[in-house]
């Protein structure tokens, strides 16, 4: 990205990368990378705005919903929301991120029976 680069302008960017990706399996990663990007590196949870309120709103839901949840980018986004959000919205949104980052992990970690079944898999597609 260039270097005056905004979290605006990666939000203009996601929402034409997801019209461009919606039917390919890439789209998830997109999202997470993306949203990440955004919070992260280009500090959307700083602006006070109410325009970035509600673009982190959206963008915590849709972390959440992510089977890849990028659990450090949901919570700064759920820190942020606190007083926009009701406590119980809160909970649940982060109940749903932290099931959805969990499951990743158990797919990557190697003494997890999920990450055993899923390299089975994957041997037996190649036959």
């Amino acid at each position: 990205m260039p270097p005056n680069t905004t979290w605006h302008d990666l939000d203009a960017f996601y929402k034409d990368g997801i019209e461009k990706y919606r039917d390919r399996p890439e789209l998830q990663s997109f999202k997470s990378y993306a949203i990440s990007f955004m919070v992260q590196l280009y500090n959307m949870t700083g602006d006070q705005s109410a325009e970035a309120t509600e673009r982190i709103a959206y963008y915590a839901e849709e972390m959440a919903a992510l089977k890849s949840c990028n659990a450090e980018s949901l919570h700064r986004m759920l820190i942020r929301l606190q007083g926009h959000w009701e406590p119980a919205k809160i909970a649940r949104v982060a109940s749903t991120g932290y099931q959805h980052a969990m499951n990743t992990f158990k797919l990557v970690d190697k003494t997890s029976p999920a990450y055993a079944n899923r390299q089975k898999q994957k041997a037996l597609v190649h036959f």
